[in-house]
């Protein structure tokens, strides 16, 4: 894929000022780009190898990357449109974090795709926590609302495509199924194991988001705003368990066994993998679950998840 091309075929001619460019680039490249998840469970060899790749935006061929090779694609494409920028890091052990500094014209800003996931929040056609101004500017929120809806409207995004997608009708969606539950009188019990089977169909139907961390993401993004884990007395009812096939070095194989353990009831086992090039949820038995087992694990926290599995396994005996 030559990136060099498409954004500079798409804005050309679009009329946009400098910052609705900034704004455009940022929204490209969390859309194309997903977090690559081995770099968080991987050997530091491979750590190293993710975390220094570098894109070439005329030839990409590898669209999961880390926050180092994020920022280089930022500043690389901006460079196209003669706009400065500059990688920083934030100070700590290890791999350091990497996010980039635009200053162009009286702008300055921070543009982070990863930390708080904004790659996958534009994906969700949701807003973003890291595309921030750093010095204060009281007409930062409408220059960015500005920008989005120029952009939008460029783009002539299919509104139907859209309607389960956004942030605004997800929240719609969750006061539906709390009112619905109000009005059929059913039992906090049975609304907990409800809420599960929502959760399920609606990744289910997220055909666009193939890669693993994106999907990944959503799932968590779906337990946390449908309460299903009581965060606040610490029960977790719900609990994804990232796992890798054992005889694949590369760490591609990639799988989310779901664990559901609540209250007393017997304890239910999901699992998101990829089907036909879409990740899809489906319940598995304990047996399978076993199966898997002998398949897929997880050493960089196995001895945190996996009592919880053999426990839950045991309760289903």
């Amino acid at each position: 894929m030559n990136m060099s091309d498409d954004v500079i075929t798409f804005l050309e001619n679009s009329g946009f000022d400098d910052f609705t460019k900034i704004r455009y680039i940022y929204r490209y490249v969390c859309n194309n780009f997903s977090y690559d998840t081995r770099f968080y469970y991987g050997s530091e060899s491979l750590k190293d190898k993710i975390y220094n790749k570098r894109v070439n935006i005329n030839n990409v061929e590898d669209f999961e990357i880390a926050c180092y090779s994020f920022a280089h694609v930022l500043v690389d494409l901006l460079s196209l449109f003669n706009i400065y920028s500059e990688i920083k890091f934030d100070s700590g052990m290890g791999y350091r974090h990497s996010y980039v500094i635009v200053k162009h014209m009286g702008i300055v800003l921070k543009l982070d795709p990863t930390k708080k996931h904004d790659i996958t929040r534009v994906k969700m056609h949701s807003s973003t926590l890291d595309f921030n101004t750093l010095i204060d500017d009281p007409i930062f929120v409408d220059q960015l609302a500005d920008a989005d809806k120029a952009i939008d409207e460029k783009i002539d995004n299919d509104v139907d495509l859209l309607v389960y997608y956004n942030n605004e009708t997800l929240l719609t969606l969750f006061d539906f199924v709390n009112y619905d539950a109000k009005s059929r009188g059913i039992d906090e019990d049975a609304f907990f194991f409800e809420k599960i089977d929502v959760i399920k169909c609606l990744v289910n139907i997220r055909d666009d988001l193939k890669r693993f961390d994106d999907i990944d993401y959503y799932l968590s993004y779906l337990i946390k705003k449908f309460n299903v884990n009581d965060i606040i007395n610490r029960k977790f009812y719900v609990k994804p368990i990232v796992m890798f096939k054992n005889d694949d070095p590369s760490m591609k194989s990639i799988i989310n066994v779901v664990v559901v353990e609540y209250k007393n009831y017997t304890p239910m086992f999901f699992i998101l993998e990829k089907s036909n090039e879409r990740y899809k949820m489906r319940n598995i038995e304990r047996r399978e679950l076993e199966e898997i087992l002998k398949q897929y694990s997880n050493i960089a926290i196995e001895h945190i998840y996996r009592p919880v599995i053999d426990n839950a396994i045991r309760r289903c005996k």
